[in-house]
């Protein structure tokens, strides 16, 4: 095991103590009972569907068994006694079966069983700080709130915003604050009547939330303001820790602290504990204790033999609890023994080799920065030595530590990126030439044989590999086309700390039952091929027989003559695109004639893919269903796939479906869903997220005269997304903004009435108060408008962009949207 342990400079030490073993599929959710006593509660739950309450004097536990599908989350409701003999009433646990059950933990009974409408798996559930309101949230991507001491089964308010999987959850003050697979994190007012976020990150880890935990002022010594500021913790799957600031004043604003950088893989938890720890477990199997007011590593350790998928503080401090998907939950012992000279000493010597270049570091710069990660070595090394060494020197100097060696590709790989691009400037700034005749295979993109600029590494693989140009290309929706897309992208992925994903077709779900023709660009590959008189059958004949891959723009070709030959305008594609040179060559042949409505993304585990694919293999005579041909297939799909997954989760495309029970159902309402955007998002603005700025079609009349004024949907305008979370809104500004009652839905406005303002409100017949943190909207032309007066004041958080320009059809270019140029009447 990989430690410190012995490390006398380290403020703490961490052993090992107990093995509890009993499930027999992965560990979810571990914690500790927020109880004073000397022998808390711990309880864990699984994919096993079982529920654990272990007894920690002898190991031994009691198994819960009421839930039908996986258990994805557990929470204990709060002591409020501050006595050492109180105990923990009630515990709340959540499951794909669609259900959150509340446990009476004196009988070991369900008291109540709750559902959202829907139907759908609940992910994460919490209890408020009085133990009154707990609150669900999940795959329908709302959040409910349900009052336990009520007799009413109904929830008490729902929060609608988020577009993709809640998973991540807190309590704090009157708000909650939430995380999804978009990547986004959410606030929002419990004691409040609105709905609606009062404020969010929309990019706060932009691969997808994993966790996040919340830490109260009480907590910490930070009492300097009339509000002291609670601290956040989130983890996603970019590899980072970030820390928040939110006040519990009426802004509700996050500010963010500080990133920490040192996990490989996906963070998976995290978990504050006490004297300004935070720990953080990864899909690289280990777990870093952290200084979160310095940002130091503390201490590092492999903690699992696979993946970290949870971990817990015990209240005093002094266990950590972990889970992992090797089905072990272990408890850690932390032995405590700072010495701040010691921690001023590491982040001296953090500074030193850090402010160097590799290619400058001394021996003891080299000392200084393995010490870092927590590892001792015997000869003396510079800077330069680890940059001219093999990876399987440098494996056979440091014990075969992959940890150290993922560290090391990613410095070797920053300093080649930096050396080439000061070639590029000294020797002609104007040309993208590099001359990769001598570059390593590991700086080039195995799909484009590009230079990668932005590496990411993984355990067991030394390096990683994100091509430059996966980040660059988005398709852009266009509402006038002739055909609409739902692409069913295939994938799956080895033991990297990612969520395993496959994919797996119900054929009992009919996409014609929804208007949908199914094609599959392998089917009609291999369909292809075997006609003797097409010329494109020839053609691939012909690169299957040299080895080499098949031109995207055959598979394009073949994709189009089919949708053509259809008939129809709505299509579920199977398995496409794979690769970036897939999206790249669908956009030269066919991206300007097409909507791509979603991509449904199947979600199951590793096993049950492989299980799969061997069983249909028996019947279905391809030769490449077998155990070989399937993990080259997951590296592939590692390499090629998954970042052409992230750039659609990006755009807010994806879907996801639990693919490891009946997928019938949900795939259903995802083809439904397909439809109904297609007809409902006609008559809204459709803005295309960017950064900086985008430019949008506005259509519809609710901004005649000045947008739109002969009837058709003609106008496109530039938004204004920089900075827009700190941008002082006017009266009068044109602004772009998420609808309050659709999420995804984005419509164009004018701001009539800031926070504090009070408005009179034509349709109703009274006069509103705008609150704080809000404001009011308004179409121009106002019997054609569907805005504020129908859904209310809207929160900040919902702005997306301000509205600058028109600079489409040329008759128009220029028209500059200010105050001056509103028609503001109020008929």
């Amino acid at each position: 095991m990989m430690s410190d342990a012995n490390d006398t400079s380290s403020s703490i030490s961490v052993r090992l103590v107990h093995t509890l073993g009993g499930h027999t599929s992965d560990v979810n959710t571990v914690i500790f009972s927020p109880t004073h006593s000397a022998s808390p509660l711990l309880a864990s739950c699984s994919s096993d569907k079982t529920i654990r309450l272990w007894n920690l004097s002898d190991q031994s536990s009691t198994t819960l068994t009421r839930h039908t599908y996986q258990v994805h989350c557990l929470a204990f409701s709060p002591i409020l006694s501050e006595s050492n003999d109180a105990t923990v009433k009630y515990m709340a646990s959540v499951s794909t079966d669609g259900t959150c059950l509340l446990w009476d933990l004196a009988t070991i009974s369900v008291l109540k069983e709750y559902k959202h409408d829907s139907g759908s798996p609940i992910r994460v559930c919490q209890f408020s700080s009085d133990g009154v309101l707990l609150a669900t949230a999940g795959d329908d991507e709302l959040i409910n709130l349900w009052d336990i001491t009520a007799l009413s089964s109904r929830p008490v308010k729902i929060f609608t915003g988020h577009s993709a999987s809640i998973v991540a959850l807190r309590f704090f003050s009157n708000l909650l604050i939430s995380g999804s697979f978009y990547g986004d994190l959410k606030i929002w007012t419990v004691d409040s009547s609105f709905t609606g976020a009062v404020h969010f990150e929309r990019e706060a880890h932009d691969l997808g939330v994993n966790c996040l935990d919340v830490l109260s002022p009480s907590s910490t010594e930070s009492h300097h303001h009339h509000h002291p500021p609670y601290l956040i913790a989130s983890g996603g799957n970019d590899n980072q820790i970030k820390l928040w600031h939110c006040s519990s004043s009426s802004k509700h604003q996050l500010t963010h602290i500080r990133t920490l950088k040192r996990h490989s893989c996906a963070v998976m938890c995290v978990a504050f504990g006490i004297r300004h720890y935070l720990a953080s477990g990864s899909g690289d199997k280990t777990i870093i204790i952290w200084n979160y007011e310095s940002g130091e590593l503390v201490h590092r350790f492999d903690a699992h033999t696979r993946y970290v998928t949870c971990c817990s503080f015990s209240l005093d401090g002094q266990y950590l609890a972990s889970g992992s998907n090797d089905r072990m939950v272990n408890l850690w012992k932390i032995d405590y023994h700072d010495t701040e000279n010691g921690l001023h000493d590491a982040k001296e010597k953090k500074l030193q080799f850090k402010s160097h270049s590799i290619d400058q570091w001394t021996e003891e710069m080299v000392h200084q920065w393995a010490e870092q990660l927590n590892v001792k070595i015997n000869v003396n090394l510079t800077g330069n030595d680890l940059l001219s060494k093999s990876d399987s020197e440098i494996l056979d100097l440091f014990n075969g530590n992959e940890q150290l060696l993922n560290e090391l590709s990613a410095l070797r790989h920053r300093h080649f990126v930096k050396q080439i691009s000061s070639k590029r400037a000294d020797q002609n700034p104007k040309s993208n030439e590099v001359n990769q005749e001598n570059l390593p295979n590991e700086f080039l993109c195995p799909i484009t044989h590009e230079l990668m600029t932005d590496p990411v590494c993984g355990p067991g693989a030394g390096k990683g590999t994100q091509c430059a140009r996966i980040a660059e290309y988005c398709i852009e929706p266009s509402f006038h086309d002739s055909y609409i897309l739902t692409f069913l992208n295939s994938s799956c992925c080895s033991d990297t700390g990612s969520r395993f994903r496959t994919t797996v077709y119900s054929p009992s779900v009919s996409p014609s039952k929804y208007g949908y023709v199914h094609l599959s660009a392998g089917d009609l590959l291999r369909e292809e091929a075997a006609k003797p008189d097409s010329s494109l059958g020839k053609e691939i004949n012909e690169h299957i027989k040299n080895g080499s891959i098949v031109p995207v723009a055959v598979t394009c070709k073949l994709l189009e003559n089919a949708m053509k030959k259809s008939g129809k305008e709505n299509f579920l594609i199977d398995g496409f695109p794979r690769n970036q040179d897939n999206v790249n060559g669908w956009k030269e042949s066919v991206g300007d004639r097409v909507n791509v409505q979603c991509v449904l993304f199947f979600d199951c585990d590793e096993q049950t893919c492989v299980a799969r694919c061997l069983e249909r293999g028996k019947g279905s005579g391809r030769t490449d269903d077998n155990e070989a041909s399937l993990k080259k297939r997951i590296v592939t799909y590692n390499d090629s796939t998954r970042p052409v997954i992230q750039l659609f989760e990006k755009e807010n495309l994806v879907k996801h479906i639990d693919a490891s029970n009946d997928v019938d159902k949900r795939f259903g309402e995802y083809l439904k869903y397909g439809l109904k955007g297609a007809v409902f998002a006609l008559p809204c603005l459709i803005t295309l997220m960017d950064k900086v700025a985008t430019v949008s079609l506005v259509a519809g009349k609710s901004m005649q005269p000045l947008l739109n004024p002969t009837g058709l949907n003609s106008d496109w305008v530039v938004i204004k997304r920089w900075d827009i979370d700190d941008y002082f809104l006017q009266k009068g500004d044109i602004i772009s903004l998420e609808s309050p009652r659709e999420p995804q839905v984005y419509m164009i406005k004018r701001v009539k009435a800031l926070e504090n303002e009070i408005i009179y409100d034509t349709i109703k017949q009274k006069e509103t108060r705008v609150p704080r943190g809000h404001i009011w909207v308004e179409g121009d032309n106002k019997r054609d408008s569907y805005d504020s007066r129908h859904f209310g004041c809207i929160p900040r958080g919902l702005v997306t962009g301000r509205a600058l320009y028109v600079i489409w059809p040329p008759n128009r270019f220029g028209t500059k949207l200010t105050l001056h140029d509103s028609q503001d009447d109020d008929e």
